[in-house]
């Protein structure tokens, strides 16, 4: 009887100790990733909104009352009135994909940096650089596999981002040299064969 009472113990304290080292990987997991998210999302707010005019009828904002605000996978848009959202949803890629070329058209003369904010190698080091828009953001590239090692974490670069957008802002000198100085590394086998569209 004393046997199987220890036994019964023992069980339940091994049970004990695997539930709590599975809580510990789970919270550090966790943890990591709200930590990635928070940043993304620290990055996202010190980035205003980049139009003045709504996306379907190219009204100013305001200019109706107050815009109205949607949002597409977290992504925001901002439009004249509460009309012009049917028409941005009938066909939603084709709309997104026109915002894009919007900001773009924003962002690009101030873009802050002519590096690439992956590899740390020139912008035009292999033609034209890719302008590539995330969360309502230009951001640019010197070629197609630094913007996927961006979509890994752009929490992180688009925190670098907005220090380059704000040393500009400031007026302090040297931004786009200091970064490059900064990030710039060896890229020579990084980009073999590949050519790059834009966005």
């Amino acid at each position: 009887m004393k046997k199987r009472m220890y036994l019964k113990v023992a069980i339940m304290g091994f049970t004990a100790v695997a539930l709590f080292a599975a809580s510990g990987v789970v919270q550090a997991a966790e943890g990591k990733e709200g930590k990635e998210v928070k940043v993304e999302k620290q990055a996202h707010e010190k980035a205003a909104y980049p139009l003045d005019v709504c996306p379907i009828s190219g009204e100013k904002l305001g200019s109706m009352g107050e815009s109205t605000v949607r949002f597409y996978e977290g992504r925001e848009v901002r439009f004249c009135c509460d009309g012009c959202i049917e028409d941005f949803e009938k066909n939603l890629d084709a709309s997104l994909k026109k915002l894009d070329q919007m900001v773009i058209a924003v962002q690009k003369d101030s873009y802050p940096l002519d590096v690439c904010l992956v590899s740390g190698g020139k912008l035009t080091q292999m033609g034209e650089p890719i302008r590539y828009v995330h969360d309502n953001q230009l951001v640019q590239f010197c070629c197609k596999p630094c913007v996927v090692e961006f979509e890994k974490n752009p929490g992180e670069y688009l925190e670098k981002l907005q220090t380059a957008y704000a040393k500009q802002k400031s007026g302090e000198k040297g931004a786009k040299e200091e970064h490059r100085e900064g990030e710039e590394r060896e890229v020579e086998g990084h980009h073999d064969g590949e050519g790059h569209d834009s966005h």
